[in-house]
């Protein structure tokens, strides 16, 4: 038997090959929206053409004809016709990497809705996210996105939380039940330390000199702030006494460098970067 349940774009050519068992010498085919299969090659092989079209989607099987008593007939037909169910794309992106704090697009690409609504859902919270258009949270960072015509339907999570993390499914309900496209999301929460021991101790009039590492972030952040007990610091507080220095390769480093050091610099040193 052969199943096809792959999804192509339209217009797009596909060739099935079916193994025939035995010396079979001729086949039946019983699809009046499909175009005649090319011509048997060898004996133990068919070619048959398919420009994807609404009409030629779904799955298909070929069984013997009830009217061959030796298997030398064969039909190939559709178990389950593209008009019955919808058909989600198998191109789009399935594993989102996003960054706290940014914005994810969550997409899903579905044809044959008919009347029906795309609803997403997280999996196991069995909540409705949303839909249609509508949005069933009390969270206006959710939004479903859609251009009429199109057949991509996107969720939109804006200042994207690590609770936000998880399996969402793209999904549509029919009198057969749903059937989802699942799409996998995954919060990289960047993070701030401070290299070396945690209590360091100068002498009066020597140097600060402290290096803060950015690491986990998915690109390199547009700056690094110093704190002294939870205070930023500030040059024009410090005069001419600091000065800070942030490299950025394929891990960001900020520097820190304050002369001259009196007991009034004494405390906690922090450093951050957006979202960590």
């Amino acid at each position: 038997a052969l199943f096809l349940t792959d999804t192509f774009p339209f217009t797009a050519e596909i060739l099935l090959k079916i193994f025939l068992v035995g010396d079979i010498l001729k086949m039946i085919f019983q699809l009046s929206d499909i175009y005649p299969a090319s011509k048997i090659i060898q004996s133990i092989y068919l070619l048959l053409f398919l420009t994807i079209q609404c009409s030629t989607c779904g799955d298909y099987e070929s069984t013997p004809s009830p009217e061959s008593t030796d298997e030398s007939l064969w039909i190939l037909q559709r178990t389950i016709p593209f008009a019955d169910l919808p058909v989600f794309a198998n191109t789009t992106d399935k594993n989102i990497l996003v960054q706290k704090g940014e914005t994810a697009f969550l997409r899903c690409r579905t044809w044959n809705l008919g009347e029906r609504f795309v609803s997403w859902v997280l999996k196991g919270k069995y909540h409705i996210i949303a839909s249609g258009f509508d949005v069933y949270m009390n969270d206006e960072r959710f939004q479903v996105m859609h251009r009429e015509g199109s057949d991509e339907w996107v969720l939109q999570i804006k200042f994207v939380q690590c609770k936000d993390q998880g399996t969402y499914e793209c999904q549509v309900a029919t009198d057969k039940g749903a059937v989802a496209s699942y799409v996998n999301l995954t919060v990289v929460e960047p993070t701030a330390t401070i290299a070396g021991n945690r209590e360091i101790h100068i002498d009066k009039g020597s140097q600060i000199n402290l290096s803060c590492r950015i690491e986990k972030s998915l690109r390199p952040p547009k700056y690094v702030l110093w704190y002294h007990n939870g205070t930023l610091l500030s040059f024009n507080s410090m005069k001419d006494r600091m000065t800070i220095e942030t490299i950025s390769d394929k891990q960001t480093r900020s520097d820190l460098h304050i002369d001259q050091v009196t007991y009034s610099d004494s405390g906690n040193y922090t450093c951050s970067s957006p979202n960590t």
